[in-house]
Order: C-alpha cells, then sequence, then structure tokens
C-alpha cells in the first residue's frame, strides 16, 4: 500500500478506480465529483497533495487493501461514500448525505494518529484509517471502522467545545 500512496502522491493525486466508479453509476446516475471553494483547493495542492477534498484513501478495515472515500453531487444532495476493498472490487458503503457545500470537505486520519474524544473527555490514538467529514456550518464527523462497519461520530471543534461547556456552567 506504501507503494501506491508513493505514486499518488508524485502523480498530484489519488483517482478513484474504475470499480468504483461503476457502482457510483449504478447507484447515482449522472454523478459527478463534489465541488470544492478554491481556498480549499489551495490547502490541499499545498499540504497534502495526494489527496483532494472530495477524493481521500487508506486502509478503512487494516487489511491491507486500499480503501477510498469520495464526496459526490447526484440529484441535487452532496453524498459521502465509502469503498472498502474486497477480493473481487469494493463494497459501496454511502455514509453521508448533505445539501451541496464547497466548503464541506474529506480527510484522512492515519492509523496511531492521536485525536480527542470530546463525548468522553478522554485522548485516544484511531486503531484504523480513518474518514473525516469537516463542514464549515456544523460539526465534524469522523467515520471509524468497527469490524463490521463505520461508525459515525461528532468531532466537535475547540469553539464547541467551550461554547457548550460554558453552557452547561451557566
Amino acid at each position: 500500500m506504501w507503494l501506491l500512496w508513493s505514486v499518488a502522491l508524485l502523480a498530484g493525486a489519488a483517482a478513484l478506480p474504475p470499480r468504483a466508479r461503476a457502482l457510483l453509476d449504478q447507484k447515482y446516475q449522472g454523478w459527478r465529483m463534489a465541488y470544492s471553494a478554491p481556498q480549499i483547493e489551495s490547502w490541499f495542492q499545498q499540504y497534502m497533495p495526494a489527496f483532494r477534498p472530495n477524493l481521500v484513501f487508506g486502509d478503512f478495515n487494516k487489511d491491507g487493501k486500499t480503501d477510498y472515500a469520495a464526496q459526490v453531487l447526484a440529484g441535487g444532495r452532496q453524498h459521502v461514500v465509502a469503498f472498502v476493498a474486497s477480493g473481487t472490487g469494493y463494497s459501496m458503503m454511502p455514509l453521508a448525505e448533505d445539501p451541496a457545500d464547497p466548503f464541506t470537505f474529506l480527510v484522512i486520519y492515519k492509523r496511531g494518529e492521536k485525536d480527542f474524544d470530546f463525548e468522553r473527555m478522554k485522548p485516544f490514538r484511531y486503531a484504523t484509517d480513518a474518514l473525516g467529514v469537516l463542514y464549515l456550518k456544523k460539526t465534524a464527523v469522523t467515520y471509524s471502522w468497527n469490524g463490521k462497519g463505520f461508525v459515525k461520530r461528532e468531532a466537535p471543534g475547540d469553539e464547541e467545545v467551550e461554547a457548550a461547556q460554558a453552557e452547561k456552567s451557566h
């Protein structure tokens, strides 16, 4: 997998594999990759050149195969869909559906990366690569693999946590 990531980095970006695109064609006729605001595109080009705001890859289920997540537009809505590699192709797993927003984007949290669970108020490390969906106007979410599928967890920003704590203390 490291070789694939290195090749993608050198090429400038990952591409959604044809078998994953075929699954999108079946479920979301007329789909296209979601648009991102220019400042978000610029940030990705500078700091995460192997990824795009609407397409990331990693090993979500820790099986050694490359999995993908894409943000696409279809039917006037923005959809986040994961593609988990299998022996013959991919299993497509729709994760989120929202109004189209060029300020919503995807990030990858690498296995072993540190984060903080604001519900339990404890630090943790990701057990597998995890998907983050970051929104401008609402709380970000992460999707982590639990052995059978993805588990969604809210990932509030510092400002949201501080506001909630201040509200609680009154």
